[in-house]
């Protein structure tokens, strides 16, 4: 199984309202075969599990693809998830993107915290 991968950042946010979501990183992987791709999503899930409730998203081309997404991932018990459909009712939507928003600010907020005691951490050693 061949796999590239390019990181590309995330172009500068554009409204102050959503500036607390921080840097946002964007990731790219080629996966050589049809065959192989879901099992390279769990495997980078996998990886990605080290950092507790990192909120992500993962975009399908197709309602059958995020569908298979959804039913590979389901019984991954480090995994969290919810598929937002375009034909989900306006409230539903609405509910995941607050959910998803609430969970992004939250983990901001810890890795703030983290380097702001890495700092201190570093201060008193000097």
């Amino acid at each position: 199984m061949a796999t590239d991968g390019i990181e590309a950042p995330s172009p500068p946010s554009q409204s102050q309202s959503i500036s607390y979501f921080g840097q946002l990183r964007h990731f790219y992987v080629a996966v050589d075969g049809l065959q192989f791709k879901m099992e390279t999503l769990v495997d980078l899930l996998g990886v990605v599990r080290r950092r507790t409730c990192l909120p992500m998203v993962v975009c399908c081309s197709s309602r059958d693809e995020l569908d298979a997404v959804c039913s590979a991932v389901s019984n991954l018990p480090y995994i969290s998830f919810s598929s937002l459909y375009s034909d989900l009712v306006e409230r539903e939507r609405t509910r995941i993107l607050e959910n998803f928003r609430h969970a992004t600010f939250s983990w901001n907020q810890n890795v703030s915290a983290q380097s702001g005691d890495d700092s201190e951490t570093r201060k008193d050693e000097l």
